[in-house]
């Protein structure tokens, strides 16, 4: 969220400052995040699916990507290579840098 449209800070009991930032607003922003997260992992889907493997979303939590490979990428020994190097650093350099992958066996 650009901080110009943030309201200004309130100051707390001890003197600390907070941004007022409607929690609607930032679950609209998680949400279109999860969506574009999904709609880049059906595209890079195409790439496991030319290999005789596949990739499952278990679930997005946040910015955290649980996934199972299927197929010929769930036994390959280069699958930590693939979830890191590739799918990971496709989603952080495409979508948000914050993104982790994680691998659901």
């Amino acid at each position: 969220m650009p901080w110009a449209s943030a309201e200004p800070p309130c100051r707390g009991a001890a003197g600390e400052v907070f941004w007022y930032t409607p929690a609607l607003k930032g679950n609209e922003d998680m949400n279109e995040l999860n969506d574009r997260i999904r709609a880049k992992l059906e595209e890079l889907r195409g790439m496991l699916q030319a290999d005789g493997g596949d990739l499952e979303v278990i679930d997005i939590e946040g910015k955290t990507v649980h996934l199972r490979l299927r197929g010929a990428c769930g036994c390959c020994p280069h699958a930590t290579m693939t979830i890191k190097d590739g799918i990971q650093r496709i989603l952080r350099e495409e979508l948000d840098p914050e993104i982790v992958v994680e691998r659901v066996m």
